[in-house]
């Protein structure tokens, strides 16, 4: 899926390549580096190939960018992103919001408002339950 590939271009190669925000889809990865532009890390309870502790590291990790996000959603795993019986169809909503806010800088749009899905507190925000339960959510806008 890509989780640690997005991790090290985020984090060695941004400037270069014009990368300039990053959502990461239950990283698989043994190395944390400071990624260098906004994030979002996706994981979940029943993550039993990349532990959520390794999502927790790269969001911690010294150096990265101030602006990031880690949502820890119960009962998700590995294959959320996919088709299939886990299949979370709201992953890819919330992914693209933060996509809109710090790629292509578009709060609103097509009478959606990415800010209020990703920051808000409703409960069709991210950390509000828009994506189903989660044990831990946190947002950082710098």
């Amino acid at each position: 899926m890509g989780g640690q590939a997005t991790a090290f271009s985020a984090a060695r190669n941004s400037s270069s390549h014009n990368i300039s925000a990053a959502v990461l889809l239950h990283p698989f990865t043994h190395t944390y580096p400071a990624l260098r532009v906004p994030f979002l890390v996706f994981t979940g309870t029943a993550e039993d190939t990349a532990p959520p502790a390794w999502s927790k590291a790269l969001f911690d990790a010294p150096g990265a960018w101030p602006v990031r996000g880690l949502v820890n959603k119960v009962g998700a795993t590995h294959h959320e992103p996919q088709s299939g019986t886990d299949y979370n169809p709201r992953l890819a909503y919330f992914a693209a919001a933060w996509l809109k806010l710090y790629l292509t800088r578009t709060p609103r749009g097509s009478g959606l408002d990415f800010e209020a899905a990703i920051f808000g507190n409703s409960t069709g925000s991210l950390c509000g339950g828009g994506d189903g339960k989660v044990l831990d959510c946190e947002l950082r806008r710098g």
